[in-house]
């Protein structure tokens, strides 16, 4: 029951910054210089921010139900050129009964409507594009491209949503073209393998 709550406490500490972020920076910009907001940098801005609300207040609720498996991963890999690679070395925060296991790998626990969130952070540097993808059942469902950068660590941020039937397995799994084998990093702020359970 500690663990649980930790957990949950966890999930409310995420949302603050969040909720911050639409409630007081946007408000503190317009008294400061209201002719220089862009309203449609502002509106896109709440928009994302409350997709995030609405993300890590499902994601609360779904814990709160045993229907969340959460991990996160605060090692390096390496990834093979031109290789879909398998994103493993997780720990797990909240496996969902079990369904998630420290390689990544998710099965379902019954059949239902699942939605899956990956993010991974590359190491700065090298050339070419950085791909994430959520493999189902081993075929490639979702995937997001980020171009490699010199100036700060390039990101994937992939969502799937959809039906699984129980025994149905998800994978989070990377692919780069740099040439040679390339790192993610080990930044466990940024590196999150989430499946929620939202219906029947």
């Amino acid at each position: 029951q500690t663990a649980f709550l930790e957990r949950v406490q966890g999930q409310i500490d995420a949302m603050i910054p969040t909720l911050a972020a639409v409630a007081g920076v946007p408000e503190t910009n317009f008294q400061a210089a209201p002719n220089d907001v862009d309203l449609k940098q502002f509106g896109d801005t709440v928009i994302d921010q409350q997709s995030q609300i609405n993300l890590q207040a499902a994601a609360l609720a779904a814990l709160a139900n045993g229907k969340l498996a959460s991990s996160k991963k605060g090692t390096l890999q390496a990834i093979p050129d031109v290789t879909i690679t398998p994103v493993t070395g997780w720990t797990v925060d909240s496996s969902m009964g079990g369904a998630q296991a420290s390689d990544g790998q998710f099965t379902a626990p019954s059949d239902g409507l699942y939605i899956a969130f990956f993010q991974m952070s590359w190491a700065i540097g090298g050339v070419n594009v950085r791909v994430g993808r959520i493999l189902l059942n081993g075929t490639d469902v979702s995937f997001t491209e980020a171009v490699a950068s010199s100036s700060g660590p390039p990101s994937n941020t992939v969502i799937w949503a959809g039906a699984m039937s129980a025994g149905s397995i998800l994978r989070p799994a990377l692919w780069q073209n740099s040439g040679g084998v390339f790192n993610t990093t080990s930044n466990d702020n940024y590196n999150k393998w989430i499946v929620l359970r939202i219906g029947n």
